[in-house]
């Protein structure tokens, strides 16, 4: 019985202590997620305000084309 117990008492170490490690992965792997989706959001709203940027300066050379024919 004693053995047996002491077999008991490893497994559920062992268990336990898995289930830990098991956690600690997952809480890992969701924070390296929340991780890569606050860098992808960011990248993105970047590039949405450089094709905004990019539009307006379009709009000001046609401006500016159009005002030059004007003075001519």
């Amino acid at each position: 019985p004693t053995a047996r117990s002491a077999g008991q008492s490893i497994l559920g170490g062992l268990d336990l202590s898995a289930r830990y490690i098991g956690r600690s992965v997952v809480a890992s792997v969701d924070g390296l997620g929340a991780a890569l989706e606050s860098a992808y959001t960011r990248l993105r709203s970047q590039r949405g305000r450089e094709a905004y940027l990019e539009h307006q300066i379009e709009e000001l050379r046609r401006q500016i084309t159009h005002l030059e024919q004007r003075m001519e």
